[in-house]
């Protein structure tokens, strides 16, 4: 078996989720002067190397495919929605990052939430950088907003205000519309949107089956000032309504 076709089943597998043998052959031969046939790979199909198959990656159809899009049965969900959608196929040093599972693109936006983030950790950059790449997990592989407003409350993120909240839901869209994501064959939402000729940051709703969920619907946790409007909507203060209730 010819090895050097290994990182890039594992790259790209890691990159789209699930990739055709040809699509494998395709690019390896784009990338490289010593070319391969689809029959190197399809040999590589019929007896998966412990290497490759120690990476949570299986064969199925003539796909390589994480092993999770077959345990959730999700196969044939992934086929069609990726359906006619073209190939985000970076530069070969970027996609051998793509070798390691846990990779992933740390681009602006990511940033933008982990500077956010930094200021309710009181200078934790360690636990910021967790929450970060949590949310970055999220609007990969489950995005709803509210898992990750549930994620940011177990780790005792409380808002300051409505403001604030909005901020964050503001810079974590922004964030999900520019992660690379398996549905769309490794392009960002943002960016199958401009193929497409939509509208940016709508590209969510649009293009994958993820879900933004209106701002009225999240439950999130907000600080509320004794003399605030009780949250509850009785009209009356915080401190005479359910501050009382919840026995402070």
């Amino acid at each position: 078996m010819n090895k050097d076709i290994y990182p890039y089943i594992l790259a790209l597998t890691n990159l789209y989720g699930m990739v055709h043998k040809e699509k494998v052959t395709e690019i390896y031969n784009l990338q490289n002067t010593g070319r391969i046939s689809i029959d190197d790979v399809e040999e590589i199909q019929r007896n998966l190397p412990e290497e490759i198959e120690a990476e949570w990656i299986g064969v199925h159809k003539g796909y390589f495919v994480k092993t999770t899009i077959l345990e959730y049965d999700e196969f044939q969900y992934f086929r069609e929605i990726k359906g006619n959608k073209p190939y985000y196929i970076p530069e070969k040093e970027e996609l051998m990052r793509y070798t390691d599972d846990f990779y992933f693109e740390k681009n602006r936006s990511y940033y933008d939430v982990l500077s956010h983030l930094k200021k309710y950790f009181k200078g934790n950059e360690i636990q910021a950088e967790n929450m970060a790449d949590e949310i970055q997990s999220l609007c990969q592989f489950d995005f709803k907003m509210q898992h990750i407003v549930d994620s940011l409350e177990e780790m005792n993120v409380v808002f300051k205000s409505q403001n604030d909240m909005e901020k964050m839901i503001s810079k974590v869209s922004e964030l999900a519309n520019n992660t690379r994501i398996w549905e769309n064959n490794g392009y960002t939402p943002n960016e199958m949107a401009e193929i497409f000729g939509r509208k940016k940051n709508t590209a969510i709703s649009v293009l994958s089956t993820s879900y933004l969920g209106s701002r009225e619907e999240l439950k999130v946790p907000v600080k509320v000032g004794r003399n605030d409007p009780c949250p509850c909507g009785s009209g009356k203060k915080y401190k005479n309504c359910c501050l009382i209730r919840n026995g402070h």
